[in-house]
């Protein structure tokens, strides 16, 4: 008879953070985040330990990125974790990945990810120090969760980190299908570094820096309200940032450049942060691929609004 052992730990809660290839029983504070991470150990029972080579590990370089759990045996290995919430909750469930010349062969592997039996997700890094987080907003139908890491003939799967956080169900608006993450952006920002958690405490969703030569930037140091959209809590940092037109009279324009069979959800995120004069107005309208979409929008000083489409969207193209 075989035993499988399934348990789980939480630093904040809602939040599970599994370094993946750790020794057994260990943990730790990042100190980059704050956020508590420990041992995938007790998750799996296949696999082994790998560390990355000495060159890779940069002092901004994330703990949890030191290390991988390897997979050269077996076609499928899973993760079994009892999840922070019931089932039928949604979940954000991430993969951190970095190869780091780990099996001295500096051949970076591609293989797939998937939950429970469903596809999530092909994995193909770029190059050695490529670092890679694929996310995936999920309504498991149970109180586990199963993360595979499935062999396609083209190297030895592996993971560095395997992050679940607990989401309130109103996050998004996908109803029985999850919601694969394309991008998620900081348009405009001042510091050019990815924001997460603490900045976004209650979710810990990843935002990367995004800005245009061409664009406008304004920003602000005050307090922005979450208004309405409370339940989505973008953080602060990224709503006190915004883009604008170089040229008033001309449009705001950023281009996706995806695969046509794909569907989309966006989620746009704005706030007015400059204090208008009574004659003046800020007001405009949203399209994707020439079509219009939502407006005419006007904002509030200082307070958040979000729009979403809550049917997807076939294709990609400009916005």
């Amino acid at each position: 008879m075989h035993k499988i052992l399934i348990c789980f730990y939480i630093s904040v809660t809602g939040f599970i953070s599994l370094d993946c290839g750790s020794p057994k029983d260990s943990n730790y504070t990042d100190s980059l985040t704050g956020l508590n991470y420990t041992s995938d150990s007790a998750f799996i029972g296949t696999g082994i330990s790998k560390s990355i080579s000495p060159e890779f590990k940069t002092e901004d370089l994330n703990q949890q990125l030191w290390n991988v759990r390897s997979f050269p045996e077996g076609k499928r290995n899973c993760y079994n974790v009892k999840l922070p919430r019931a089932k039928n909750n949604k979940h954000l469930i991430r993969a951190r990945l970095m190869y780091g010349n780990c099996d001295a062969r500096n051949v970076t592997p591609q293989f797939d990810l998937h939950l429970q039996a469903n596809f999530w997700v092909s994995v193909k890094l770029e190059n050695a120090d490529n670092i890679i987080s694929e996310e995936i907003i999920h309504v498991p139908s149970s109180n586990y969760l199963q993360a595979c890491l499935v062999n396609t003939g083209l190297g030895t799967p592996f993971i560095s980190a395997l992050e679940i956080r607990s989401l309130n169900n109103t996050i998004d608006k996908t109803k029985s299908c999850s919601l694969h993450l394309f991008s998620r952006l900081d348009i405009a920002s001042t510091t050019k570094q990815m924001v997460r958690y603490q900045d976004d405490a209650y979710y810990d969703r990843i935002w990367m820096p995004f800005n245009l030569e061409n664009w406008g930037k304004i920003s602000t140091s005050l307090t922005i309200d979450d208004g309405f959209y409370i339940d989505l809590r973008p953080p602060e940092v990224v709503m006190r940032t915004a883009a604008t037109p170089a040229n008033a009279s001309e449009p705001l324009e950023f281009y996706l450049i995806t695969d046509d069979t794909l569907e989309f959800n966006f989620y746009f995120y704005f706030a007015e942060l400059t204090k208008l004069q009574p004659n003046e107005s800020r007001e405009f309208n949203i399209s994707f691929n020439g079509k219009h979409i939502y407006g005419p929008l006007s904002l509030e000083y200082l307070y958040s609004l979000a729009i979403f489409s809550v049917l997807p969207t076939m294709s990609g193209g400009d916005v």
